[in-house]
C-alpha cells in the first residue's frame, strides 16, 4: 500500500460487516503519509498498528445506510455488557478521529459506541442540559436520549469523553441551531465528570398520548 502510488500495484477495499461474508468496494488510493498508533487486538492487548489513509478512487460504492446502522447496534450492544473500568479504557485508546462513510442518502459519522455508552450512563435518564427525564422508552425499554458532541464532528470535534454529553431529542436539537455559549461551557463541564452509573431504568407514565412523568425504577 505505502508503494502503491509508484509501483502500479492497484488495492482494493473489502469489507466484512457480516461475520464471513466480504463487500467488494473497489480501487483505493493512498491519500496522505501512513503513521501509527496504539490500538487493541482482539485480545484486548496494546499493539502498534500501521494507519493508511485511504479513499475510493471511484466514489460509486456507498454502504447502505441499514446496514451501517445494523453494524453500529451490534458494537452498542457489546458496549452495554461492560463495566464501567472495561468501557473507559476501551474509550481512552480508541481513535478520537470519528470515521466517515458515504450512504446513498448521505455522509455519516461512525461513532465509537464506548464513548456513547459512558455518556448514556452518565446522564442515568435525564437530558443533562435541561436535566428532565428522557421523553420516552426507546424498543429496549430505555430512556430514549441522543449522543451530542459539544465540539461537533463535522467541525473537526473528537469523539471522546470528553466532548460527549446525553441530551433529550429537543435540546439535541437546539444545540445545533443555537448552539448557546453558555450551554457549550455548561456542557463541556459536565462532560469532564468521571461519575456515571449502569443499568437506570425509568417507565415512562402516559395519559391520552401525554407524557406526566418518568419514574425512576430500582
Amino acid at each position: 500500500m505505502n508503494e502503491s502510488h509508484s509501483n502500479n500495484v492497484k488495492v482494493f477495499l473489502f469489507e466484512v460487516f457480516k461475520e464471513k461474508e466480504y463487500t467488494f468496494g473497489g480501487e483505493i488510493i493512498l491519500i496522505d503519509q501512513p503513521y501509527q498508533e496504539q490500538q487493541l487486538d482482539m485480545n484486548g492487548s496494546m499493539r502498534k498498528v500501521w494507519i493508511f489513509p485511504v479513499k475510493l478512487k471511484e466514489h460509486s460504492w456507498h454502504v447502505p445506510y441499514e446496514v451501517i446502522e445494523e453494524v453500529e447496534e451490534k458494537k452498542d450492544k457489546k458496549a452495554k455488557k461492560l463495566s464501567n473500568e472495561e468501557l473507559e479504557k476501551k474509550a481512552k485508546l480508541s481513535s478520537n478521529k470519528p470515521s466517515r462513510r458515504n450512504t446513498l442518502s448521505a455522509s455519516v459519522f461512525i461513532r465509537n459506541s464506548y464513548v456513547k455508552e459512558i455518556a448514556h450512563r452518565k446522564a442515568n435518564g435525564q437530558c443533562q442540559l435541561c436535566k428532565q427525564y428522557a421523553p420516552f422508552q426507546d424498543k429496549h425499554g430505555k430512556p430514549f436520549l441522543e449522543i451530542h458532541h459539544i465540539d461537533w464532528l463535522s467541525s473537526g470535534g473528537q469523539d471522546s469523553i470528553e466532548n460527549a454529553v446525553a441530551l433529550c431529542p429537543n435540546c439535541h436539537r437546539k444545540m445545533h441551531i443555537v448552539n448557546d455559549y453558555s450551554n457549550v461551557v455548561e456542557l463541556k463541564q459536565i462532560a469532564s465528570v468521571r461519575s456515571y452509573k449502569q443499568g437506570l431504568v425509568v417507565r415512562v407514565i402516559y395519559q391520552s398520548g401525554r407524557r406526566l412523568a418518568c419514574v425512576p425504577l430500582k
